[in-house]
């Protein structure tokens, strides 16, 4: 007879499942030494709001209590005003005074709702070109989505890149020295960074 051996981490990872005393619901802690422990619907229970308790057949569900709510809201400062309930709460709808996100203004307004003033930002972005010009601006200016539009060394094209700092930097060009065949004349030049160019200069 062939014997196999299961490893201790194979139980320890099972749910025991075992038919607990109650007759209707099974054990769900994890597999284990001993009885099962009581059926935890047959001990008192709360109702949802968790303000009454009451010793119900496990089988029935613990109706409401018919008392305000009260539980905590999602805004963690105002309670639920609604008869205790099953599910989650409402929305925060109480009235509060809220500054806008900038902190020019205030008004009174529903709890849940973020208040956003229509003054548009008047910092200049980081490319020192153009204003933020965002509705209620906290400060933290999103950088620059214009296009940026110098004319480019050739003259003859404008920079297609989003709005930068500086000219050199345009359309992914670099600055490029070149020199003469004799070494004395030197000639500056606008380049793409993946290739210098091969001239030959004439001085």
């Amino acid at each position: 007879m062939v014997l196999q051996y299961i490893s201790d981490s194979m139980f320890l990872s099972q749910v025991c499942g075992a038919l607990l005393s109650c007759g209707n619901h099974t054990c769900e802690e994890v597999c284990h030494d001993g009885g099962c422990p009581p059926c935890p619907r047959s001990v008192s229970r709360s109702c949802p709001c968790g303000k009454t308790k009451s010793s119900l057949p496990c089988t029935e569900e613990v109706p409401p209590c018919g008392d305000t709510c009260e539980r905590r809201l999602s805004c963690l400062k105002h309670t639920c005003s609604m008869r205790c309930h099953r599910g989650s709460c409402e929305t925060c709808r109480q009235e509060v005074e809220k500054e806008c996100r900038c902190g020019k203004y205030r008004k009174q307004m529903a709890c849940h709702k973020e208040y956003l003033c229509d003054s548009k930002c008047p910092k200049t972005r980081t490319c020192q070109r153009h204003q933020c010009r965002r509705k209620c601006c906290p400060g933290n200016c999103p950088p620059c989505d214009q296009i940026c539009g110098r004319t480019l060394g050739c003259r003859n094209h404008k920079c297609p890149s989003v709005c930068h700092q500086g000219n050199l930097s345009c359309a992914g060009l670099d600055p490029f020295r070149k020199r003469c065949v004799c070494g004395t004349a030197v000639i500056d030049l606008l380049v793409t960074r993946s290739k210098k160019p091969l001239i030959k200069l004439n001085c």
